[in-house]
């Protein structure tokens, strides 16, 4: 992950994909890296940023997909 100005970039060297993060979606991430769990992770984005259980795990859901799709974030 790089960061410019504020805004956070990740790059899959091999395929050109890339993602810019917010804050939110640069949390998520960090935690991705860090080995953080589903549930702690969700737990987490609740208490910072203080929205609803379904629009943190709609919005998760759709930033991991996103992630998985351009080869960012491999599933094991």
């Amino acid at each position: 992950m790089t960061s410019m100005d504020g805004e956070s970039i990740i790059l899959n060297r091999d395929t050109g994909q890339y993602i810019a993060l917010n804050i939110t979606a640069s949390t998520i991430f960090e935690c991705i890296n860090d080995g953080v769990s589903e549930t702690a992770l969700l737990e987490k984005l609740k208490k910072i940023f203080k929205v609803s259980n379904s629009d943190i795990e709609q919005d998760t859901k759709n930033f991991l997909k996103e992630c998985i799709e351009k080869k960012i974030v491999f599933v094991e």
